[in-house]
Order: structure tokens, then C-alpha cells, then sequence
């Protein structure tokens, strides 16, 4: 009898994770691309309204850059182009 529980407990522990996931990658409407812990990278090249990503770095506690990069602080090689990012998160 037991048994038969611990499939649904599993499928529903999975949910609880992908929802948690999918806010946290959504919160306040704003997508982030890349979460690196004391960066998040919202978007490439963008030339869309600011306001939403600056909000959500403030409220992050870090410093929003129009220009930062998309790469994590230690990778070995980055591209050389603008990313909306908030950067130094405490």
C-alpha cells in the first residue's frame, strides 16, 4: 500500500520544484536569462523599457548595468556584447 504512494509523492514534489522554478525565473514580470548567484543576466542586445529590470535588480540589492556581460564572472571566454544584468547581489 505504501508503494503506491511514493510515485504521486515524487510527481508531486517534481511540481512543487518546476512551479518554485518557473517564478523565480519569472518574478515581477521580468525573464532572466542567466542566474549566476552574484549576477543575473536578463536579456541580449535589448531595446526595451528598463523600468521592470531595474525594479527587480533593486529589490535583488544589486546594481543594474545596461551594458554588462552575459558571462558568468569566471568563464574562460565570453562574447563581447551588451546585456541588461544586475550585477554585485548580495
Amino acid at each position: 500500500m505504501k508503494n503506491k504512494f511514493i510515485p504521486i509523492l515524487v510527481l508531486a514534489l517534481l511540481i512543487i520544484a518546476g512551479i518554485l522554478f518557473w517564478q523565480r525565473q519569472h518574478a515581477g514580470g521580468v525573464q532572466v536569462q542567466d542566474d549566476f548567484g552574484d549576477k543575473v543576466v536578463y536579456t541580449v542586445g535589448a531595446s526595451e523599457d528598463q523600468t521592470l529590470f531595474k525594479q527587480d535588480c533593486a529589490d535583488r540589492g544589486g546594481e543594474f548595468n545596461t551594458c554588462g556581460s552575459p558571462c558568468a564572472s569566471n568563464a574562460d571566454f565570453c562574447i563581447k556584447v551588451c546585456a541588461f544584468t544586475c550585477d554585485n547581489i548580495k
